[in-house]
C-alpha cells in the first residue's frame, strides 16, 4: 500500500467522521431550538453557538472527502444552504458565515488559476468547467434570494454581481476551451486568430445586450455593464478583430454592426416604453 493511497483513505474517514458529527450536532441544535423562544437572549447565544458546530463540521467534511472541482460545489451549496437557515432561526450570522463561505468558492474560481489543470483533457461544451460555474453561480442567486430582507440592499447585490460575473467567466472558459480542443491548460487568445477573437467579441456583445434587457422592469446598474460590455466588445472590433479581414468586409462588417447596434438600441426603447406604460 502506497503513501498516497493510505492518506486518501485516512482522507475519506475524516470526512465521513466530519459529515456525522455534522449531522449529530444538527439533530441536537434542532431540538434544543425547541426549548424556548429565541427571543430569550439566552436561548439565542445558545442555538448560535450550537448551529457554529454541524457548519463547520460540514467544511471540514468537504474539503477532506471530496475532492478536485466538487470542493467548490459543495462549499456553494453549503454557502446557499446556511443563508437559507435564516429563515429557520432567525440569526443574522449565519447570512453573514453562508455569505463567506460563497465568497471562498468565488475566489476559488476567479482567482486561482490551477483549477484550470484538474483534468487533462475535457469535452469542448458539456463539460466539468459548465455544471461547476453554473452550480456556484446559482448557489450565489438562490443565496441573494433567500437573503433577508433589509433597508441595505447591498448584501443582496454583492451575491448578484458575484453570481454574474461567474457565468460571464464560464462563457469565455466555454470559448477558451473549445479552441484549446479540451486541452487541460486554457489559454484565452482575445486578440489571437480570427474565429477565436470574434467569438470573444459576440459573446461579449450579446452578455451585455442581456444584461441591458434585464433592466426593463427593474432599473439598476446592471444597466451600465451592459452597456460597458457592448462598447468593450465594439472597441475590441475596431481595434483589433476588423483588422484581420480584407477591405470589402470590413465595410460589410462595420454595416453589420451599426445595423445590430441599431436594432439593440430601437428593442430597448421600445420594450421600455412597454413596461412604462403597464405601470401607468
Amino acid at each position: 500500500m502506497s503513501i498516497s493511497l493510505f492518506d486518501s483513505k485516512l482522507y475519506d474517514f475524516a470526512g465521513r467522521i466530519a459529515f456525522s458529527l455534522a449531522f449529530v450536532y444538527g439533530a441536537y441544535t434542532e431540538r434544543v431550538n425547541r426549548w424556548y423562544s429565541l427571543e430569550e437572549g439566552i436561548q439565542k447565544l445558545r442555538v448560535t453557538l450550537l448551529i457554529l458546530a454541524p457548519i463547520i463540521f460540514t467544511f471540514l467534511g468537504i474539503t477532506l472527502q471530496f475532492n478536485d472541482e466538487w470542493i467548490t460545489i459543495g462549499l456553494a451549496i453549503e454557502g446557499y444552504a446556511v443563508i437559507a437557515l435564516w429563515h429557520f432561526l432567525s440569526i443574522n450570522l449565519l447570512q453573514f458565515i453562508g455569505a463567506a463561505i460563497l465568497g471562498s468558492t468565488f475566489i476559488n474560481l476567479i482567482i486561482h488559476t490551477f483549477i484550470f489543470n484538474y483534468y487533462d483533457r475535457t469535452d469542448l461544451i458539456l463539460n466539468w468547467y459548465l455544471y461547476t460555474y453554473l452550480i456556484c453561480a446559482f448557489s450565489m442567486f438562490a443565496g441573494s434570494y433567500c437573503w433577508r430582507k433589509t433597508e441595505s440592499e447591498s448584501p443582496k447585490t454583492l451575491l448578484n454581481a458575484l453570481g454574474g460575473i461567474l457565468l460571464f467567466t464560464l462563457i469565455n472558459v466555454e470559448i477558451a476551451n473549445y479552441f484549446s480542443n479540451g486541452a487541460g491548460e486554457l489559454y484565452f487568445h482575445f486578440c489571437g486568430k480570427l474565429a477565436e477573437a470574434a467569438a470573444y467579441t459576440i459573446a461579449w456583445a450579446i452578455c451585455g445586450a442581456i444584461c441591458m434587457f434585464l433592466t426593463v422592469k427593474k432599473p439598476s446598474k446592471l444597466l451600465y455593464v451592459g452597456i460597458g460590455l457592448i462598447s468593450l466588445s465594439v472597441l475590441k472590433l475596431f481595434l483589433s478583430d476588423i483588422w484581420e479581414l480584407s477591405s470589402g468586409l470590413r465595410i460589410a462588417v462595420l454595416i453589420i454592426v451599426a445595423v445590430i447596434m441599431l436594432l439593440i438600441s430601437f428593442i430597448y426603447q421600445q420594450l421600455k416604453k412597454i413596461t412604462s406604460d403597464e405601470a401607468n
